[in-house]
């Protein structure tokens, strides 16, 4: 599976605000990835993603990236504007997430550069290790932004320059 997925917001225009949403208790095994908050590149919908709160999940082998928050989404690189994305994502907290991957992308955070674009992102107690491979290390890669750490988090935020 492809684990579970906010996204892909402001593609139509149409689609109304996420809010006040929990995932908790939730063990992802074998999937392809297991987080996704996803907004579409360049999209004029003014709306927002907010008060998001995903606690006690278990990555049990994942597959590809851990947790993935990107506002500059472009399926197929096919995306020509640079205005960027006016979709908000605000307060989204991460609470006492574990577990293990093998690709070594643990967190990516890929906020767009619109004011506010990202605000109150918290990672408290992260623990995600990559198996199969001792020389890969774990990577938390941040753009333009900057998530509030609280407890033990590993990989160590933002340890990863952001790919420009």
């Amino acid at each position: 599976g492809n684990g579970l997925g906010v996204s892909v917001l402001g593609n139509t225009g149409k689609e109304e605000p996420i809010k006040g949403v929990t995932v908790r208790n939730c063990t992802f095994s074998h999937t392809e990835g297991a987080i996704r908050i996803q907004s579409s590149a360049a999209s004029n919908a003014n709306i927002a993603i907010s008060n998001l709160v995903f606690e006690d999940i278990i990555f049990d082998y994942l597959q590809n990236m851990a947790i993935i928050l990107d506002q500059e989404h472009c399926p197929s690189k096919q995306c020509r504007t640079t205005n960027p994305s006016k979709v908000k994502v605000e307060n989204v907290s991460f609470k006492n997430i574990k577990g293990t991957s093998v690709d070594p992308r643990i967190v990516i955070l890929e906020c767009g550069t619109a004011p506010d674009a990202c605000k109150d992102i918290r990672f408290i107690d992260l623990r995600v290790l990559v198996v199969g491979d001792d020389r890969l290390e774990t990577q938390f890669r941040c753009k333009n932004v900057k998530p509030a750490v609280a407890g033990h988090v590993d990989p160590a935020a933002c340890n990863t320059r952001a790919v420009a």
